[in-house]
């Protein structure tokens, strides 16, 4: 993942570099850096969701999405734990961005001191805003 942000990062500065700094490269160059993120973050949380549905179940759907045959008998427990989960999501979907922003903050100011410059997104902070798309995505 680190691995393609910085590719993609480095086709972004090339792009830059070739065609200048205009308006119309800069919509282009945030485009990407928000469409990077919501992929991210759909690809995480779809992965979360199917994790949470094979431990509650032990079955995982097959490609139309259909759990036939049913390996297990549902019961309300099965409901309960969904409820619950999806509070879970919730509840971190609300918080993480408080904490995504304290530890951005953090970090920013241990990096440049007092004075933080307006910069390309990093990694990291790709990696959290990803994290709080797939947690809201999740829920």
């Amino acid at each position: 993942l680190h691995l393609v942000f910085q590719v993609t990062t480095l086709m972004r500065n090339r792009l830059r570099d070739t065609s200048g700094h205009g308006q119309r490269v800069e919509m282009l160059v945030e485009a990407c850096d928000e469409a990077e993120v919501d992929i991210v973050a759909l690809m995480l949380s779809f992965l979360c969701v199917q994790s949470l549905r094979f431990a509650l179940t032990g079955q995982l759907p097959d490609d139309e999405g259909s759990e036939e045959p049913l390996l297990f008998t549902v019961t309300m427990g099965h409901a309960y734990k969904i409820w619950t989960s999806g509070v879970i999501f919730m509840a971190l979907a609300v918080t993480f961005p408080a904490l995504a922003e304290k530890l951005m903050h953090r970090i920013s100011h241990q990096k440049h001191g007092e004075e933080a410059e307006e910069e390309e997104p990093s990694c990291l902070s790709k990696l959290i805003e990803s994290i709080g798309g797939a947690l809201a995505m999740s829920s």
